[in-house]
């Protein structure tokens, strides 16, 4: 599930869980209920993998 810019504010950073080639994944909570999920939040790809 990636997180459009526009939805980011409701939802609450917890930790970086990964990294890949695809960007960062990271654990969080939907502010609204407490919802808690990973979410891949760049595209950006982690250092060493191109």
């Amino acid at each position: 599930m990636a997180i459009a810019l526009a939805e980011a504010d409701k939802y609450e950073i917890l930790e970086k869980i990964g990294c890949g080639s695809f960007g960062i994944i990271r654990k969080v909570k939907r502010k609204s209920d407490g919802f808690v999920s990973g979410s891949m939040l760049s595209q950006v790809p982690c250092a060493g993998h191109n």
